[in-house]
């Protein structure tokens, strides 16, 4: 995590507007508006007056925010005398009141480490240090101009993605933060030999939080140790090789100097255990056995690998997973390769789980055991967990792990749940479905099972098509309200749900 003195306070909400500013330096901008029924631009009829724009800009705005690391991308649209336009964006000559603080391409600059050489587009707005410019677009001296305020980021944060989820690395003890140039590292992870860990970054950007791993970056080692391990560049990907000492993993950006960092460990695997999403529990008494999944829902399996410096890895989607009966019970049919279908009534088939950290070193966990059972949906229960925005400095054990509705307790589905998600967070809600059968017997999470439907879907996006993030609810705009959320059950005996979704600031 790295903190950074304020500048150019900017207004509220063109943080959120970044998120789709990220790839405009290689994105085209639509054209405003086309020429006459007959394509020609213009007609004929001479220029009337130029406007320009940019991608982060209100419509009509005279001035936009941005940010420093992160481009932007104006555009120049040319008016006709009979009302026709079009986009002039690689035909106007742009320039800068103030190259200190902006500058714009005219498709003159280079793109760094590319090769062959390549240029940013025409229009493309490289923030170079904080305060305030003029952008000015001139085509044979018809002229238009848009302000623009440069503001620097509160903090950029590195995270894990771990099962399509991204969470904060854990708290390292004091005596182990280490700084690198201008940026702390005060988060750090293990990983195991021959493993993969895929890191992101987050900006805090005016108080809200924007993913800007899109943003032109470079990860990298601040000592780099290829025979330990390797860092993609461009995606983040860490491949461990080696158990060796802490490396640091650094971001940085082409177009400002800040970085972010987390240190990383590579250990031995010692063992690897399963853990599944329905577990029983045998030391109860008298003993919870192992609940049969219900067919047609699915279940999750989790892999985690011991560590011989005592740190625990969860390596579910590189582990093999299988079943001893595929007709009864099935891995991969959702698109994840550790949850398992039910697909008949059978069983108790073994699952059983490997890795291989190296050469012939096969590692193998204990035997599992899943039963189905066949049975008919009676009734439906939701509630959510809380998901407040991560706390940076000291991160709690909800942040550092994905969302898990197997944590939800029974006393949780009773009322209505309060859900509530932050305009000003990365971090989702996430809605939780218990399923109810065999006259109350059976209590399952069918989660996964669900279709998720938005009153407003512009307002948040909820549900996943991705079966590791299904049923999680996070803020598409800066707007504030309550909208609802309908979860429909694959079944047509047993009706909807609805709940109401706050977004909050």
């Amino acid at each position: 995590m790295m903190n950074f003195a304020r500048q150019n306070p900017p207004s509220r909400g063109f943080g959120r507007k970044l998120l789709a500013a990220l790839g405009a330096a290689v994105l085209p901008l639509a054209i405003a508006a086309c020429g006459g029924g007959n394509g020609v631009v213009g007609k004929g009829n001479g220029p009337d007056h130029l406007v320009v724009t940019s991608n982060l800009a209100a419509a009509g705005a005279s001035y936009f925010q941005m940010y420093e690391c992160f481009r932007a991308k104006v555009q120049a649209i040319l008016y006709f005398k009979d009302g026709s336009a079009g986009d002039y964006t690689s035909r106007v000559i742009w320039s800068s009141s103030s190259p200190g603080t902006v500058t714009v391409s005219n498709g003159d600059q280079p793109i760094p480490n590319s090769s062959p050489a390549q240029f940013y587009a025409n229009g493309v707005v490289t923030p170079v240090g904080g305060g305030t410019a003029v952008i000015t677009a001139n085509y044979f001296g018809l002229t238009a101009s848009i302000g623009v305020s440069v503001g620097t980021p509160q903090s950029l944060t590195v995270k894990r993605i771990i099962q399509g989820n991204t969470v904060l690395p854990p708290a390292l003890p004091s005596n182990q933060v280490q700084t690198t140039g201008n940026s702390l590292t005060s988060t750090g992870f293990s990983m195991g030999v021959n493993t993969t860990e895929t890191l992101t970054v987050v900006a805090q950007l005016d108080g809200q939080e924007q993913n800007v791993a899109s943003a032109g970056i470079d990860w990298h080692f601040q000592v780099p140790n290829d025979g330990e391990a390797t860092i993609n560049s461009n995606t983040g990907v860490i491949t461990a090789i080696t158990a060796g000492a802490p490396l640091i993993a650094v971001v940085g950006f082409d177009s400002c100097t800040y970085t972010a960092s987390t240190q990383v460990t590579v250990a031995n695997i010692t063992s690897i255990s399963m853990t599944p999403e329905f577990a029983g529990d045998p030391t109860a008494v008298p003993p919870v056995p192992q609940p049969q999944l219900v067919v047609g829902n699915t279940e999750k399996v989790n892999v985690y690998a011991q560590l011989d410096n005592g740190a625990t890895q969860d390596i579910s989607t590189q582990a093999q997973l299988a079943s001893s009966d595929n007709t009864v019970v099935l891995f991969g049919v959702t698109g994840a390769s550790n949850i398992a279908s039910a697909l008949i009534e059978g069983g108790p088939v073994n699952i059983s789980a490997s890795f291989t950290q190296g050469g012939s070193q096969q590692l193998i966990a204990s035997n599992l055991q899943i039963g189905t059972v066949l049975a008919s949906l009676e009734a439906i229960r939701i509630t959510s967990l809380p998901r407040p925005p991560n706390n940076l400095v000291t991160p709690t054990l909800a942040d550092t792990v994905p969302p898990d509705c197997s944590t939800a307790t029974a006393a949780e589905y009773v009322n209505p749940p309060t859900a509530v998600v932050f305009t000003t967070s990365t971090i989702p809600l996430q809605f939780c479905v218990q399923g109810v059968y065999a006259n109350g017997t059976i209590q399952q999470d069918i989660t996964r099972q669900i279709t998720w439907t938005l009153s407003d879907p512009l307002a948040a996006i909820a549900g996943s098509s991705k079966p590791q993030t299904a049923g999680q609810a996070l803020a598409a705009s800066t707007t504030e309200g309550t909208i609802q959320v309908t979860a429909t059950p694959p079944s047509q005996t047993v009706g909807p749900l609805m709940v109401p979704l706050t977004i909050s600031d």
